[in-house]
């Protein structure tokens, strides 16, 4: 016969005792829960109406014996700043106080519950500090022990040792005026009520109390629990009926029955304990399986099967439960219960901070937050905190069309920092989101109003419960922080407002008894299910991290009783326990996988429980075969389609065709399919704004300035440039940098600070300018005949070639940096600012795609020259091709001609012929129906490709 439940057993218990009568009864549980489920069993054990036992949570039971109400965790922090703000002297900003205020708050309520003397806590806690003050002659070794035991308690609002001593002399004043003033106001924290009921209790319960009392089902009590159930023990007859299991208790090594252990010692609670404990846990007969998963969403997809099976096997939903040590989980699992679940009940509340809505504020918070002054006052939001608002959901589901227009403006014109005047032009709808507000108290009455605006719209139930909670917590943050006189800033509110995210839980609406239980741990007390799936039976997430940040150092909590680690690991264990002992069937999921966060063990309750118990566990491994898929290489044969494409490029006489530029032939050297992906099907990079300077972008800032600077010397075609001309040209180039910046969207003129990359960037292209002006000042007097000359200046060749016995002319084009010329000798020169050499060996080489160290910048400097030939066919003059190379730019013998082997190449006609053979050549195989487009057998070349992902090498 299966044993009753703890809650069925004490249903019975009340029913045969009292019968009709129960209302004569009061039973107080560790939670409101447990009473519900109470009064399920107990309306079981009748076919008509009877008086039900008052029933209430020990919480309800205490504050009830009151005249205090409940501050809100908020509202007792504005309150304690205050206090601590007339006790110190030039206080800091409540920023800084605000976490470490939430600690001394946390302590504050432990003492109570404890019923600590604060005096005597707080002297101690100084004595001790003052004594690790005077330590200073201490070794440096040994110092840094010290301050790293210290660190944790440390408050970092500190900067000084003596500003720290003052603190903790303050303490226990802290803690005595911030009680006078909670007092005045008629609230106060959780365990100041606790303290004022247990010490008052005689005068607190009164005549009132004359009824009869059960406290059930309890496990770790405070001492101020302890001295108002033991009042009532001895004074009102009182029964206290301990939910425990003799697997636990009996055993004085199990952390589980720590508690009891202690209660079985103590004079009053020993003899609350029946004689005979029951031993369910291994008396009974238990299906118990471990189930090692990779990450969340397996596990929950894990148990969706489990359930699903169940479910066609016939089971009953009210006697199983889903606990969820991760409340991370609960989305993910929700949407992997199988359709055949009928119900589900959720206890454990949503959290407001896994809401999207909740995101969404917290990303326009956080982009008021990063918002800049410019030199013109106005305020300049930086670009990744506006697209990470226009992307998210929210904005999304109400603004697609306008988000849309706005992020491809953004993505166009490469805007690093956007004033709300230009958004305000590009979308006036989203304007509202960028309007910058001056305090806190704008921020929160502004957000109430797109609160309201979203509620209009939502359709969805969770959603506008997220909403009205979230306009529920910021109105309590103005009118608190109003009350109080607290001046919150911007950066401060973003604080609050993410804290208040973790902590608030929007409930769920259902009926509490019907269909399955989902639940977190601490909802299971007391509570008896058949099936029990627990998910994330991890180590450190069950039991979970017992890390306590406390100004009470550890030593000092273990003399005064104050709750430490193995208590926390004993009342966990006890949680983890009490779920097996009326089930039959338990399964347990893990995640295997470690990540930065979690260490991928198993839980040591779970191998505790294997190495201790009687109980078979059932070990399974649940994977997704994973077969590693060869990656094919992709070979794109020419057929008719293809080269239809591919003639594109060629001269034709409709004039209708597009010309091949350099880079796009040493695309096709580097990567024939790179060249297919982008010249033929004309597969383009997405636009992406950026901030940062790649080797391209810094090349082409140079090319702006140096045009800049020379233009006016090339508009006149009878200018000279002389020696003289370098003083007033150098006074340009700040001015031609500036140029350059916003040629390329890099810069803004008003927002006040550049990017540290930027400045550095800026730098060290003046560096080059000026190396290249020292040179040109040498070599002067010259004239500077065309600038960045491309095809809009005629600069194109018909490059003649066969193809299949047919002549075809190939389009090229090309844009040369600078041609000037001096003394009937032309240079065409290129400026680079990489790691280019203009040295190189055979000319075969430069077009060897297999070759690592292929000279790019020479093949590109003599296709120039081709250019150039080709625009001035009948120009009879020594033409010399010229590169500006940083390699070599700043040494005192720097030369800008190119080195064939041993030899400058003083006049291209000398290499003219055979370079352009090769060229030829080169670009007959590009056309060569036989030769398909396929990938380079140099994987290094795949790293930064953007077609890597089609590829999928490198």
């Amino acid at each position: 016969m299966k044993n009753q439940s703890f809650l069925e057993s004490l249903a019975k218990r009340c029913y045969d005792e009292y019968g009709q009568n129960a209302d004569q009864l009061t039973i107080i549980f560790p939670n409101r829960r447990a009473g519900l489920f109470f009064r399920k069993h107990l309306s079981k054990l009748t076919a008509k109406p009877v008086w039900s036992p008052q029933i209430v949570s020990l919480e309800d039971f205490i504050i009830s014996k009151s005249d205090l109400t409940p501050a809100d965790q908020l509202q007792a922090l504005f309150i304690l700043y205050s206090v601590y703000k007339k006790l110190i002297k030039n206080a800091e900003g409540f920023d800084k106080f605000f976490f470490w205020g939430e600690m001394i708050l946390k302590d504050f309520n432990e003492l109570d519950s404890y019923l600590i003397n604060s005096q005597h806590i707080f002297t101690i806690i100084q004595s001790q500090k003052e004594l690790d003050e005077s330590f200073y002659f201490l070794s440096e070794e040994d110092q840094k022990v010290i301050k790293s035991f210290w660190s944790g308690f440390l408050p970092k609002a500190s900067k000084t040792q003596s500003t720290f001593l003052s603190t903790w002399k303050i303490l226990n004043e802290l803690y005595q005026k911030f009680r006078e003033v909670l007092k005045t106001e008629q609230i106060a924290y959780k365990g100041m009520i606790y303290r004022e009921v247990a010490e008052q209790i005689v005068e607190r319960a009164g005549q009132n109390d004359d009824g009869e009392y059960w406290f059930a089902g309890f496990n770790a009590l405070t001492a101020s629990e302890e001295r108002i159930i033991k009042y009532y023990l001895q004074e009102k007859k009182a029964q206290l009926i301990w939910d425990v299991d003799a697997y636990y208790l009996k055993d004085e090594y199990q952390e589980s029955g720590y508690f009891f252990r202690q209660y079985q010692k103590d004079a009053v609670f020993k003899n609350t304990f029946p004689e005979e404990i029951p031993n369910k846990i291994d008396s009974q007969s238990k299906r118990v399986e471990v189930i090692s998963v990779s990450l969340g969403e397996g596990q929950v997809k894990a148990v969706g099967e489990s359930l699903e099976e169940l479910a066609a096997n016939g089971f009953s939903e009210e006697n199983t439960v889903i606990v969820l040590p991760d409340e991370n989980l609960l989305l993910p699992l929700l949407n992997s219960i199988p359709k055949s679940v009928e119900k589900v009940n959720i206890t454990m509340g949503y959290p407001l901070k896994n809401s999207r809505y909740f995101s969404f504020f917290e990303s326009l918070l956080n982009l008021h937050v990063n918002s800049r002054s410019g030199k013109d006052d106005q305020k300049y939001h930086y670009f990744k905190h506006v697209l990470s608002l226009l992307n998210h959901e929210v904005c999304q589901m109400h603004f697609a069309t306008e988000v849309d227009d706005l992020v491809g403006y953004i993505h166009e014109n490469n805007r690093v920092n956007l004033t709300i005047q230009e958004i305000e032009e590009k979308s006036p709808v989203l304007t509202a989101f960028f309007t910058h507000q001056e305090n806190a108290a704008e921020v929160l009455f502004y957000f109430e109003k797109l609160i309201d605006q979203f509620m209009d719209q939502e359709r969805s139930t969770l959603d506008k419960s997220v909403l009205f909670h979230l306009r529920l917590a910021l109105k309590n943050i103005l009118n608190t922080a109003t009350q109080y006189d607290i001046k919150l800033e911007i950066d401060v509110l973003f604080r609050i407002f993410k804290q208040i995210g973790g902590s608030t839980k929007v409930p769920f609406t259902g009926e509490p008894l019907e269909g399955i239980q989902i639940m977190g741990v601490l909802e299971t007390r007391n509570l008896d299910f058949e099936n029990v799936f627990i998910l994330s039976m991890n180590e450190g997430t069950f039991p979970a991290d017992s890390s306590n940040s406390s100004f009470i150092p550890f030593n000092i909590r273990k003399a005064f009783d104050l709750p430490v680690a193995e208590h926390h690991d004993a009342l966990q264990s006890y949680l983890f326990y009490r779920l097996l002992q009326n089930a039959d069937n338990v399964s347990m999921y893990y995640n295997n996988i470690s990540e930065f966060n979690h260490s991928g063990e198993l839980s040591r309750l779970v191998k505790q429980l294997a190495f201790e118990s009687n109980l078979k566990i059932e070990r399974k491994s649940l994977v997704n075969p994973v077969k590693a898929t060869v990656v094919k290489p992709i070979t794109i044969e020419k057929n008719n389609s293809v080269l239809d494409l591919l003639n594109e490029y060629l001269v034709n006489d409709d004039n209708k065709f597009t010309r091949l530029s350099p880079s796009a032939l040493n695309t096709y050297l580097d990567c024939r399919l790179k060249f297919y992906f982008r010249y033929i099907e004309k597969i383009y990079e997405p636009e992406e704004v950026t901030d940062d300077l790649d080797p391209a972008l810094f090349g082409n800032l140079l090319h702006t300035s140096m045009e800049y600077l020379y233009q006016a010397y090339s508009d006149d075609e009878e200018r000279i440039v002389v020696a003289s001309d370098f003083s007033s040209i150098r006074n340009l180039i700040s001015p031609a940098i500036e140029f350059a910046f916003a040629q390329h969207k890099m810069s803004d003129t008003n927002q006040g600070s550049q990017n540290g990359r930027s400045i550095i960037a800026g730098r060290v292209i003046r560096k080059y300018i000026e190396a290249i002006l020292k040179y040109d000042e040498a070599y002067a007097p010259f004239n500077v005949k065309a600038l960045e000359a491309g095809s809009k200046d005629g600069y194109v060749l018909d490059l003649p070639i066969e193809v299949n016995g047919e002549k075809v002319a190939v389009a090229l084009k090309g844009v040369i940096d600078r041609i000037d010329e001096k003394g009937g000798i032309v240079r065409v020169l290129d400026y680079k600012s990489g790691r280019d050499e203009r040295r190189f060996g055979k000319m075969e080489s430069l077009f060897d795609r297999k070759s690592t160290s292929r000279n790019k910048a020479v093949m590109q400097v003599f296709y120039y020259c081709l250019l150039y030939k080709a625009r001035h066919p009948q120009e009879a003059v020594q033409l010399t091709p010229g590169i500006f190379n940083s390699r070599d730019i700043f040494s005192n013998d720097f030369d800008v001609k190119i080195k064939y082997g041993k030899s400058d190449v003083e006049d291209f006609t000398e290499v003219e012929a055979e370079y352009t053979d090769l060229l030829k050549e080169f670009v007959g195989e590009i056309f060569d129906p036989e030769v398909p487009f396929d990938q380079t057998d140099d994987t290094k070349k795949c790293a930064f490709c953007p077609y890597v992902g089609i590829c999928m090498r490198g």
